[in-house]
């Protein structure tokens, strides 16, 4: 079996357990993967007896290649798309692969990279594509000597890409298991590569240590801020004249912020440390589209503990609310009767239309099925952990073209190091970005004592 860490996961319960059915109980069974499982459970599946487990890197001081280098950036996440952005415009000649946590990241970001013209052919590959498309797309890549690779983690495992020289981890991997199968995509066969991890700031501590656990050598790395170039106009004046372009946009929005919420390692994603606001606004859109599980997840009344005098716990209780919270609520149920009361239909006044819900009522009715099916998952293995609150068509292409002929030229510039850190800089700050709250609905029906109670 290969990557028999992943094919011996309970997605694929059903298809192994037919094949070992039908296999002779005595037979010799090889299990290959570069993050190998050791778990009874899955070993016993197999009837393996007292199996021999073999490690090539056990006596080396890494566990990835000597050829490959492994640096991480820290950056805002508001920040992200400006950094991608100028790290293809600093890289035309080369070949990248960029890993997103999401198909409909890399749907949106794609299309938006595609009109923004970098310089260099831009591809995209994910788990909503038929197989057919995959395979066109696999094999253009492969042809091409400079091009940039759109991908979720469909493309960290299994596939072989030639000279690849560059692989970016747009989004922080699930955990450093995930990372190595990732970056294994260059460096392949005693050949160079490089890898490049982008971290929040929230993420960089939990993760850069995680990997150190795994023998994992990543050291930071600055950015050039001169070289970095902010799109931030360019996109949002894509969605207002695209409205298909800015629903994809909402669905990228909501997608990431899931991906986050999902996520096990509570240390490292935390979602209430997200600046979401500011989020929304890299992207294009104006305002943040409503996210119905952080709603809920909001609503969730914490518990305090209540301690009798000789400091006992007696047992939890539901924090009181302040008169604040409770106009708050007061409005916001006032809003929800006045939308049922007209069958449905928001305020147009208001920014939460239903395009900000997501239109597509398919890929919608999935997203909820597979988060429900994650967080099912996630209350077996541990106790859910709820975070607090209170923390915070083709254009013309004169969008910074550039000769083909120009050579990279040591990266351009664009790090600040190139594995040592010159100038001593951090990436500029953006001007701080004023936060917009949603609007409430201006209009406002009055309900009877019996409905408010309700």
């Amino acid at each position: 079996l290969d990557e028999a860490d992943r094919i011996l996961d309970m997605g694929f319960a059903d298809t192994m357990n037919a094949i070992i059915e039908n296999l002779p109980k005595k037979r010799q069974t090889l299990l290959f993967s570069a993050t190998q499982t050791k778990s009874v459970k899955d070993l016993a599946r197999l009837s393996l007896k007292n199996p021999e487990y073999v490690w090539v890197h056990e006596k080396a001081k890494y566990s990835t290649p000597a050829t490959l280098e492994q640096n991480y950036i820290v950056c805002e996440l508001q920040q992200k798309i400006s950094v991608l952005y100028s790290f293809l415009r600093s890289h035309l000649k080369k070949k990248s692969i960029v890993f997103f946590s999401s198909c409909k990241e890399v749907q949106y970001l794609y299309r938006v990279f595609c009109r923004l013209r970098p310089g260099i052919s831009i591809l995209a590959l994910h788990g909503r594509q038929q197989q057919m498309r995959r395979m066109e797309v696999y094999n253009e890549f492969v042809r091409k000597r400079a091009a940039v690779l759109f991908a979720t983690d469909i493309a960290a495992r299994g596939l072989d890409f030639p000279a690849v020289n560059w692989v970016l981890q747009f989004d922080c991997p699930e955990d450093a298991n995930t990372y190595i199968h990732r970056a294994g995509r260059t460096a392949r066969y005693k050949e160079d590569g490089e890898a490049l991890l982008i971290l929040l700031p929230s993420e960089e501590k939990g993760m850069v240590q995680q990997l150190l656990q795994k023998k994992v050598p990543v050291k930071e790395i600055k950015i050039n801020p001169e070289k970095l170039i902010d799109i931030q106009k360019k996109l949002e004046a894509f969605l207002a004249q695209d409205q298909d372009l800015k629903e994809r946009a909402q669905r990228c929005f909501v997608s990431y912020i899931r991906s986050v919420y999902l996520m096990k390692d509570k240390e490292i994603f935390d979602v209430s440390k997200l600046p979401i606001p500011e989020y929304a606004l890299s992207l294009g859109l104006a305002v943040a589209p409503r996210v119905r599980f952080l709603q809920k997840m909001q609503k969730q009344p914490t518990k305090e503990l209540v301690v009798s005098p000789d400091n006992k716990v007696i047992e939890p209780r539901a924090s009181s609310l302040t008169n604040d919270e409770v106009e708050e609520f007061r409005a916001y149920f006032n809003e929800k009767m006045s939308i049922l009361q007209k069958g449905g239909k928001r305020p147009k006044g208001t920014e939460y239309t239903l395009a900000n819900e997501i239109s597509d009522e398919e890929e919608e009715k999935e997203d909820e099925e597979e988060t429900e099916e994650k967080l099912a998952k996630a209350k077996e293995s541990q106790p859910p952990s709820v975070p607090s609150t209170g923390e915070a068509k083709e254009t013309p292409g004169q969008f910074l073209d550039r000769d083909e002929e120009e050579e990279d030229g040591q990266d351009a510039d664009f790090f600040t190091v190139k594995r040592h850190n010159v100038f001593g800089l951090d990436l500029q700050e953006n001007k701080a970005l004023q936060k917009k709250e949603p609007s409430k609905s201006s209009v406002k029906k009055k309900v009877t004592k019996v409905a408010e109670a309700k």
